[in-house]
């Protein structure tokens, strides 16, 4: 393969990968307010101690 063979080849896969992070940008806005949230809740249960097992 020659240098510019590579060079072409290295530009068609950022093509792609550009394509393919629009396309999760897109999507991830698609879902929007339900993310945002659920994710507080999920953080937030980090910070105090881990709740007790039943029947201990």
């Amino acid at each position: 393969m020659t240098k510019q063979e590579s060079v072409e080849n290295i530009k068609a896969k950022l093509t792609a990968l550009e394509n393919a992070v629009t396309d999760l940008c897109e999507a991830i806005e698609g879902v929007g307010d339900p993310v945002s949230q659920v994710a507080p809740q999920a953080s937030s249960g980090g910070n105090g101690p881990p709740p007790t097992p039943p029947g201990v």
